[in-house]
């Protein structure tokens, strides 16, 4: 009987030292995954807001620093990889884009609370502008980041995409 509660004992304590494990692992990739959020957001917010992608003058867009492997499952079952990486026209990045926010809205689903996002940063979002087909828009971006447990580099859970129709006169203001 006494070697039997010593077997429990030890799977139990054996059990807990697993599950700290891992929630130690997944901390220290919480801590990671938020400075590599950061670093992403500067480089949104240089390279959106300051040089900002009038539309129709074929100037950074937000794709450009979105690398396709950064990409959720969700996302890279909308688009390929080929499509992601060679879109070099306003309209395949627009249909990306379009394709994405479609997706977004049908899922409709939570935000996880363990994450990282731009979203919470008044500077943070990146915002593209184009012209397609006669029709001016104004992009707006934001991203949540979730740390992947055996990398370094974390993946974007959600891309949240708003795409709003302008005036053209409004952006020439």
């Amino acid at each position: 009987m006494g070697k039997r509660v010593i077997k429990v004992i030890t799977i139990i304590i054996a059990v807990i030292a697993v599950i700290f494990g891992v929630f130690f692992l997944y901390a220290n990739k919480m801590k990671t995954t938020e400075k590599y959020m950061y670093s992403f957001a500067k480089n949104l917010f240089d390279s959106t807001y300051m040089n900002w992608n009038e539309p129709g003058t074929n100037s950074c867009c937000v794709i450009e620093l979105v690398d396709y492997d950064m990409l959720s499952d969700k996302y890279k079952r909308i688009v390929s990889k080929d499509e992601f990486t060679n879109a070099n026209t306003d309209e395949q990045i627009f249909d990306i884009y379009r394709r994405i926010s479609a997706a977004n809205s049908e899922q409709l689903s939570e935000r996880n609370i363990i994450v990282s996002s731009t979203a919470g940063y008044d500077m943070a979002s990146g915002t593209d502008g184009f012209i397609i087909d006669g029709k001016a828009y104004h992009i707006t971006h934001d991203f949540d980041f979730k740390p992947r447990l055996f990398s370094d580099t974390p993946y974007i859970s959600k891309w949240m995409i708003d795409i709003k129709e302008v005036s053209i006169d409004e952006n020439e203001n």
